[in-house]
C-alpha cells in the first residue's frame, strides 16, 4: 500500500472523505457544498443515538468480525490521502491483516437499523468504500456489519476500478466549485457526468 502522505485532516471544507463520496454520487451537491462552506450548518451528533451506537460499539465491531471470519484488523488513527490530490483523503477504520499481518483489505465497521434489507446494505456504503479503496490503493474491503443488536454479517467487496475513474471524476469536478466559488446544481447526476451506471 502506497499513499503519497498521511496527515490529519480535521476540518472539513480542506477536502473531500469517504462520507462526501456517497453525497456527491447520491447527487446532493449543493448541500455538500454549502456544508464544507460553512452556509449548511451541520447538524450535532453528540445526542444522535444511531451515529453515537456506531461510535460506540466500532471496537466491538472489529473484535466480532476477527471472531467471526478468523481474520486479524489492524485499528487505524492516519488519515491517508490521494497521492495525485491533496484534498482527496481517507479515514478508515481499519485494514485486515494477512496471516504475515501484512495489510489486504480495508476494514469498515458500520451499525445499523434492525430493519435495513440486506440488499441496500452494500449499495448504502459503497461509494465510501470505493472512495476508500481509492485512496489506500487497497484491491478489497470488509463491510462489518451490526443490525440493531440480533444480527450480524460482514460483506467482502471487491475494487470497482470503472466506479472509481467515475467517483474520481465527480470529485474533481466538485473541488473545482470549492476552489472558484461557484454553487453547484442543486443536484447533479453523478452517472450523466462521469457516462456511466454503477
Amino acid at each position: 500500500m502506497t499513499t503519497k502522505s498521511t496527515k490529519k485532516i480535521l476540518d472539513r471544507s480542506t477536502g473531500i472523505g469517504g462520507s462526501d463520496a456517497t453525497y456527491l454520487v447520491e447527487g446532493d451537491w449543493l448541500k455538500l457544498y454549502q456544508i464544507k462552506k460553512g452556509v449548511w450548518e451541520q447538524e450535532d451528533l453528540s445526542f444522535v443515538l444511531p451515529v453515537q451506537l456506531g461510535i460506540h460499539t466500532e471496537s466491538f465491531n472489529r473484535e466480532w468480525f476477527m471472531a467471526m471470519n478468523d481474520m486479524n484488523v489492524e485499528e487505524q488513527q492516519s488519515t491517508f490521502v490521494h497521492k495525485d490530490y491533496d484534498y482527496i483523503y481517507a479515514n478508515v477504520d481499519g485494514f485486515v491483516l494477512s496471516n504475515e499481518f501484512k495489510p489486504i483489505g480495508i476494514f469498515e465497521a458500520k451499525h445499523t437499523n434492525a430493519f435495513m434489507k440486506e440488499d441496500k446494505v452494500i449499495d448504502k456504503y459503497y461509494a465510501q468504500i470505493q472512495h476508500y479503496m481509492m485512496v489506500t490503493k487497497m484491491n478489497q474491503a470488509w463491510l462489518s456489519v451490526i443490525f440493531g443488536n440480533l444480527k450480524y454479517k460482514s460483506y467482502h467487496i471487491q475494487q470497482d476500478k470503472d466506479f472509481q475513474k467515475r467517483l474520481l471524476i465527480a470529485e474533481k469536478l466538485f473541488w473545482e466549485h470549492m476552489v472558484s466559488g461557484n454553487e453547484p446544481a442543486d443536484h447533479v447526476d453523478f452517472d450523466a457526468i462521469t457516462g456511466g451506471t454503477k
